[in-house]
């Protein structure tokens, strides 16, 4: 190595102006020289630096490299001596809300917007403020302005999109709401399912859907709402009464399609209804009756070389296409609404059928337990899901975590080569969310379920992923492995283990020192509604097939004196029959309390980092009541915080923790 490199990488490279030395590192850095302008940054500190661009590029600097108390003064200096220099308080705001100092933050994108209120930048900066501010509506009126003033930018729309997921019932959303949810619900770069609530909510408030809701009346004006079209190809409908009567609907276009009379509803709106079926796989009630119809217009479609595609449509919400090959080998002459039909039923199944070759298995399963496990999932993948949002900017592993949680150190982590083990990633939504995250990073994604994982291989490679490795393998067989990972992610999976600690402590030796691990576990408090549910399955006695699983959600929809029940119809997995097997007919599953989680950490020798909630208020609620624990790390006080608000952890503990060494 040359005495310059040598230099660069040791950080004493000589600094003769200062000023020109910041430009020279903001350059390194935005060609992807990370380290060596990481370097030339240290060599300025304590360098006097009056310029005010230098000083905002050393802000910006410090911002890049987790250093946001640094930046704030460099950034101040900047703000005080050119107060007109919008830029100068943008990016003082990010130092700001880096630290959380939210209110700051806003006042000061605020500020940059009274001098330059044509920026998109700065009005999808001050969403963020806002949003983690807890302050989701005006968060998405900021955003919203940020899509129309650069609508090509698609962080915008996507966190746009992650706003939306705290959308209030109540709401009111006028005609340009309207239409930005329409186009969201079809961005690249919007996960649907982020939107799905607010989306129901304006579709439910259109006189025509209320009508339809009360009597079925009124399906073709309802279906002339394209944010209900567009709803229905997009995102699972998780609600009853849209539910129910969309089923209503279904039976009568089905009626049409046999000849018993009416008059049916266009093509691209029973095409809609059939995409919503596939997505929620089939999870709507049908009647013996309306099993029977669907055999008598399966067998006059096989008959016929010429089709209706309405009425192909209207069978495709019955059964997927891909099951009547007679029917699928006509894809390629299809057009239209009937074109994006058969792509969704046949050509997608039949290429993920193909991937399962591509994938290699690592390690054989370790017992009858993870056989049951892996047959459960091999028969119902979870969770399916249409596009996932880009909300994330990829960033070193420290900043990621120094984020997560100011005030540690996290300097023993890469910034850069970054080994990631996804340990339980189903249909790839934890192992691309993980790519997307971490910069310069290779994620290795394990799963039992083949099934699952050609599903995941096929939406990564649908969003040009490349540095994700799929296998199928065991977290129970992963004891041989010689490789350790600086970022272990296993939500949602150690709990479906026959022995959860024991599963963990296989993860936790393959953690890299100074390692960190993102878990998942069910809370026995937070899941009281769906262990109520479980017994009322259990009494039914159903079995998990796809009939048996209609027959447990209509009861259970139809149980309306019955709280805990009603309860259920509240999370998004109740409204498909992977997510409904999931969350009340799996086959092994364990569930915990924040005792039980201190117990297994002590015996792991991990230390606990903190819960990453999915809303700023858990934190405001928890501090105010436990000011002595500033770092949210004393679990029996969560315990005793769990107790006061039940619901906290409704979906599952979700948390960070770390070798302590």
């Amino acid at each position: 190595m040359g005495e310059k490199k040598r230099r660069l990488k040791s950080g004493d490279r000589p600094v003769t102006d200062a000023s020109a030395a910041t430009l020279d590192a903001l350059r390194l850095f935005r060609s992807g020289h990370g380290e060596e302008a990481l370097a030339l940054y240290r060599a300025l500190l304590g360098k006097p630096v009056t310029d005010p661009d230098a000083l905002h590029r050393l802000g910006f600097l410090a911002i890049q490299f987790g250093e946001s108390q640094r930046a704030e003064a460099w950034l101040r200096a900047a703000v005080s001596a050119v107060p007109e220099q919008p830029g100068y308080c943008n990016t003082l705001g990010i130092a700001l809300r880096q630290q959380r100092r939210c209110a700051e933050a806003i006042e000061y994108f605020r500020r940059a917007l009274e001098i330059a209120p044509g920026q998109g930048e700065i009005w999808s900066n001050l969403g963020n403020a806002l949003r983690d501010d807890g302050r989701f509506a005006e968060a998405a009126g900021a955003y919203r302005r940020a899509m129309q003033l650069a609508p090509g930018v698609g962080y915008h729309w996507s966190a746009f999109g992650v706003c939306m997921r705290h959308f209030r019932p109540g709401t009111e959303l006028d005609a340009a709401f309207r239409a930005d949810l329409v186009s969201a619900l079809a961005h690249p770069d919007v996960s649907p399912s982020d939107l799905a609530q607010a989306a129901i909510a304006a579709v439910k408030a259109s006189p025509a859907t209320r009508q339809l809701i009360e009597d079925a009346s009124g399906a073709g004006e309802a279906f002339e709402d394209p944010l209900l079209l567009r709803l229905l190809e997009s995102a699972v409908i998780a609600d009853v009464d849209l539910e129910l009567a969309l089923t209503r609907i279904r039976r009568q276009q089905l009626q049409c399609a046999i000849g018993h009379g009416g008059s049916g509803l266009p093509l691209a709106a029973t095409a809609a209804i059939a995409r919503q079926c596939f997505f929620n796989e089939y999870a709507w009630f049908e009647t013996p009756e309306e099993t029977h119809w669907v055999a008598s217009l399966a067998a006059v479609l096989r008959s016929r070389s010429e089709r209706d595609p309405t009425h192909v449509a209207t069978l495709a919400a019955y059964r997927p296409l891909d099951t009547l090959p007679e029917i699928a080998s006509a894809g390629p002459q299809a057009r239209g609404p009937l074109a994006e039909l058969y792509r969704q039923q046949v050509t997608e199944p039949e290429e993920e059928r193909r991937l399962q070759s591509a994938i290699r298995r690592l390690a054989a399963d370790a017992g009858a337990a993870s056989r049951a496990v892996r047959n459960h999932y091999e028969a119902n993948p979870y969770p399916r899901w249409a596009r996932m949002g880009r909300f994330e900017h990829a960033r070193p592993a420290p900043e990621v975590l120094g984020e997560l949680f100011p005030g540690r150190d996290f300097r023993g982590l890469p910034r850069s080569a970054v080994r990631i083990l996804v340990a339980g990633c189903g249909t790839g939504r934890h192992a691309i969310q993980a790519a997307l995250r971490f910069a310069d990073s290779r994620v290795l994604a394990l799963d039992l379920s083949l099934a699952s994982l050609a599903y995941a291989l096929r939406k990564t490679r649908e969003m040009g992923l490349t540095n994700i490795d799929y296998c199928q393998a065991d977290i129970l067989a992963l004891g041989d492995m010689d490789e350790q990972f600086d970022v272990i992610e296993s939500v949602g999976v150690l709990h479906h283990l026959r022995d959860p600690l024991a599963g963990w402590r296989v993860l936790r030796n393959r953690l890299a020192p100074a390692g960190v691990m993102h878990v998942g576990l069910y809370s026995e408090l937070g899941r009281r509604h769906i262990v109520h549910g479980q017994a009322h399955a259990a009494s039914l006695g159903v079995g998990t097939d796809a009939h048996s699983l209609r027959r447990l959600r209509r009861a259970i929809i139809e149980a309306r004196d019955d709280e805990h029940l009603r309860q259920l119809t509240a999370s998004e997995d109740f409204f498909h029959l992977s997510g409904c097997r999931d969350l009340l007919l799996h086959v092994e599953e364990h569930r915990f309390s924040p005792g039980d989680l201190a117990s297994m950490l002590r015996t792991l020798g991990l230390e606990f980092l903190g819960f990453e909630f999915p809303e700023p208020g858990i934190a405001r609620r928890y501090r105010g009541r436990f000011p002595d624990d500033p770092s949210l790390t004393d679990l029996a006080h969560w315990r005793e915080f769990e107790q006061a608000e039940p619901d906290t952890f409704f979906g599952m503990y979700d948390f960070w923790v770390r070798r302590p060494d």
